[in-house]
Order: structure tokens, then C-alpha cells, then sequence
């Protein structure tokens, strides 16, 4: 049976943004990159309505606002620490996932510097599945791509899609640029083979 690729998006954000969303999910949908697409109010509701579909799951993009080292859906902000306030609903969804499957934040930083690179290893440990994030600002051009295997150790550098050392005050991601590394669009459906 194959998978289903699913992509959630906040639905809790401004107007033009969510409109924007509605659009490349429809669009994604009828391209055959998505199955099914769901606008998330919350991260637990968006784990309840994955746990209802009839397939597995083999692709999960998340679409809303990130941060250094999180994610954000209805006004709240979810980062490694919150795998421990998720467990239950996590552990169901990590039954829900095949067993190559991937869930890819389309996030701005999201696995930008040291917070990102633990937040990497955090959710790909609790999910038992390969995770995917950005490490720079993303909009039409998603650059710095990265993803990471339970068990793996980040291969990017923490100074990666930063404009300045991340220890020192006043950092801040770069945005995305098609030269940038491991840039892939909004329009990009599937993880490019080998990254």
C-alpha cells in the first residue's frame, strides 16, 4: 500500500499568508504532490486529523512560522522540549508513518543554528522517521535544505543561513536566494534525491 503525502498549513495567520497556503495546497493536490491537506489551528488537532486518514503516511510538510529551533501553529510555539508534552500523540503519529517516511517543516530557521540542529535530532528521534527543515528565511526560494536520519548528527554547520555567529548578540537568518545552498522552491514537491 502506498503512503499518503500530506501537507498541514496554520490557518491561525494573517490573511494573505493563509490565502497563499490554500492556494499551493490546492495546487499541490492537483499535481499529485499531495494526497490530502489539512489547516492546522494547532499541532495536537493536526496529529488527530492525520491518525484519522485511511493510509499510512509517507511525506508530512509542515507550512507556518519558525523560528530558531521551532515551529509555530495557532499562537503557540512548539520546540524539542515540546516532544515531551506531545509524547502520546507523537507516538501515535510515529504509528501512523512508514517506515521511510519523511516530515518536512517549510518553516523560515527552523533547523538554523544550535537550537535548530537539536531540534533536528529531537523530533527525527521521536518521530523514528528522517526530518527536513530550512536553515534560512524561506518564501518562493527555500534555501538551506537539510535533513537528518534518527541517530545521525546534523551535517551543516551552525553558522548556516545566519548572517553572523549565532553565540553572539544580534544574529539573525539570511534570507533564501537561488544561489544559496540546497535551495529548492515553494513549488518543490518532493525532497531533491540524495539530500
Amino acid at each position: 500500500m502506498d503512503g499518503m503525502n500530506v501537507v498541514l498549513y496554520d490557518s491561525t495567520t494573517d490573511d494573505v499568508l493563509e490565502a497563499s497556503w490554500v492556494l499551493g495546497a490546492r495546487l499541490y493536490r492537483l499535481r499529485g504532490d499531495a494526497d490530502a491537506y489539512h489547516a492546522m489551528t494547532s499541532f495536537p488537532r493536526a496529529v488527530d486529523w492525520m491518525l484519522a486518514l485511511d493510509r499510512p503516511i509517507s511525506q508530512i510538510q509542515i507550512w507556518c512560522h519558525g523560528d530558531f529551533g521551532a515551529f509555530l501553529v495557532g499562537g503557540e510555539r512548539y520546540r524539542a522540549s515540546s516532544v515531551a508534552d506531545l509524547s502520546s500523540e507523537i507516538e501515535l503519529l510515529r504509528e501512523a508513518l512508514l517506515p521511510n517516511a519523511v516530515v518536512w517543516w517549510r518553516t523560515c530557521r527552523t533547523f538554523s543554528s544550535r537550537p535548530g540542529q537539536h531540534f533536528a535530532r529531537v523530533w527525527a528521534e521521536a518521530l523514528g522517521c528522517r526530518v527536513a527543515g530550512h536553515t534560512h528565511d524561506i518564501g518562493i526560494w527555500q534555501s538551506g535544505l537539510r535533513t537528518l536520519a534518527p541517530g545521525d548528527d546534523p551535517s551543516w554547520s551552525v553558522l548556516e543561513g545566519n548572517t553572523r555567529d549565532p553565540s553572539r548578540v544580534g544574529f539573525r537568518a539570511r534570507p533564501s536566494r537561488p544561489w544559496a545552498p540546497r535551495t529548492v522552491t515553494c513549488l518543490t514537491g518532493k525532497i531533491p534525491r540524495g539530500w
